[in-house]
């Protein structure tokens, strides 16, 4: 399926009564064209009014719909026959906008509103005119202008999204015969000519054989045997109008609905983290946006003078500085407050970690366990390998601010299949430093990689996922904001807020 904006085409789950679309043209550089020709759209800026305003074909509609004005006036005074002319001659000139403005390269969209503008406009004072001439028509005449309005809008609509759908030949529905035989391929045969003719020519006929008494007998024969003639072929343009209006319903499409589901999450949100890596231990889930992005920079500014900040990273490990925690070591709470009140954008990290958390995690029943960075200083020591409180509870996003680099990266064991990764965590019997020998004589292997992101890209850490980080040979400190998440409820232990991680 493709999906462009408010536009979709499926050619593999048509509806039973949906037509078959050939192919899609694309409004490109002031012409239709197909959408399969490769080119791209014209990037110049969008073309605005005063761009298009004075075309030959839109000064051609502005006439149409002054025209229809006048009509209605005439109307109003007592003179039907100038009226009906003026509506006829509207009708007339737009036969020739569109050859205009393809002759002259000024085909717009602006110009398809104001011509569509102009029809609508000329329907609504036919209607009016003639019911209010023959009540008994007025079930009739709004079965019509409702086939035309809904045409109308709909095709508005596509037309405005720069792609427009090609009705495909031998429609096995035959509801849909009459647009090959009127308007095939977008254009007009001259069947579809003469029905585009007929159904005003016998609307404003069958108006003056009733609103003008005063007239010869020849006039009133002509009316009423144009009446006679037209009715039929008025049907099968209202036949084909329905039948175009149903061809553009067909092809609708919009951007999905953003469902909030009971943890506020959106299914877009949930769409913009799916994994676009996944090996079963780490996966990528996106970035973070901007503001988000910001949002870390902040707090990371505002922790880096603390002296907690200096004295742990002279002490060449791996050491975190909490923002969130479900349990905090009591000795830490009065600091903990004081952090969660200074440093700029706490709550706002609070909502975002949240956020990230239903968006990565969806439907896994997980709680938020906390918040904060992650610091690798230089000449710091490679960790032991190592799960995060359980084997199956607990899970990470981490989300480097520099990038994770080979020289600095978290190393990881990966497993072939999810049996062997559960093989392997039977094996763990302290998850703050897990022994490699029982995971090897078990599984008759061992595979390790280390993950590598840029900055601020989004990497999710598994359930029970055994890892650790490696000594930073380089002169910069790594840092990670990190999201903790934890499901079935499980216990997590009381943190520093400011804690060394030596495994």
């Amino acid at each position: 399926q493709s999906t462009w904006g408010l536009f979709s085409m499926s050619s593999s789950a048509q509806s039973w009564w949906a037509p078959a679309v050939s192919r899609v043209l694309v409004f490109q550089s002031g012409k239709w064209v197909d959408s399969h020709d490769g080119s791209e759209a014209d990037p110049a800026r969008p073309v605005r009014f005063h761009d298009v305003m004075l075309f030959y074909a839109n000064i051609i509609d502005y006439s149409r719909v002054v025209l229809i004005v006048l009509a209605g006036f005439f109307i109003a005074w007592g003179y039907p026959f100038i009226g009906a002319l003026s509506i006829l001659v509207s009708h007339l000139l737009d036969w020739i906008d569109g050859p205009v403005a393809r002759h002259y390269g000024q085909c717009s969209i602006f110009g398809s509103l104001v011509d569509w503008l102009a029809d609508v406009q000329a329907q609504m004072l036919t209607a009016i005119w003639w019911a209010s001439l023959e009540p008994w028509v007025v079930p009739w005449v709004s079965i019509a202008i409702c086939i035309e309005l809904t045409t109308c809008l709909f095709d508005i609509s596509l037309t405005v999204t720069t792609r427009y759908p090609v009705l495909a030949k031998k429609q096995p529905n035959p509801f849909y015969l009459i647009l090959e035989w009127a308007t095939p391929e977008g254009g007009y045969t001259f069947l579809g000519t003469f029905l585009w003719l007929a159904y005003p020519i016998f609307c404003l006929a069958r108006i003056l054989d009733l609103s003008w008494p005063e007239r010869s007998g020849f006039t009133g024969f002509l009316l009423v045997t144009t009446e006679l003639a037209l009715f039929v072929p008025s049907i099968m343009y209202l036949w084909n109008e329905a039948a175009q209006g149903a061809l553009v319903i067909s092809q609708w499409g919009e951007p999905k609905r953003q469902f909030a589901g009971a943890d506020g999450v959106t299914s877009e949100e949930i769409q913009a983290h799916a994994p676009t890596w996944d090996d079963g231990t780490f996966s990528l889930r996106g970035s973070l946006k901007p503001h988000e992005q910001q949002l870390v920079l902040n707090a990371l500014d505002d922790l880096r003078g603390r002296p907690q900040w200096q004295a742990s990273a002279s002490g060449r490990e791996v050491f975190w500085m909490s923002l969130n925690q479900r349990f905090t070591a009591p000795e830490d709470l009065p600091l903990y407050n004081e952090l969660r009140a200074t440093v700029r954008g706490v709550p706002e990290l609070d909502a975002m970690a949240i956020k990230l958390m239903n968006a990565c995690f969806p439907g896994e029943g997980c709680t938020l366990d906390g918040h904060g960075f992650i610091m690798n200083p230089p000449g710091s020591r490679t960790q032991a390998w190592h799960n995060d409180y359980s084997t199956n509870n607990h899970a990470s996003l981490f989300i480097p601010v520099e990038g994770i680099v080979i020289e600095n990266a978290t190393q990881y064991l990966a497993f072939n299949t999810p049996a062997d990764r559960a093989a392997a965590l039977e094996t763990v019997t302290n998850t703050d430093v897990i022994a490699l020998e029982p995971i090897q004589a078990k599984l008759g292997y061992l595979s390790a990689r280390q993950l590598l992101a840029r900055p601020f890209d989004i990497a999710r850490m598994d359930f029970g996922a055994i890892h650790r980080g490696v000594t930073n040979p380089t002169n910069q400190l790594r840092v990670v904001f990190w999201v903790s998440v934890v499901k079935n409820n499980a216990p997590s232990p009381h943190e520093r807020v400011y804690t060394d991680f030596v495994k």
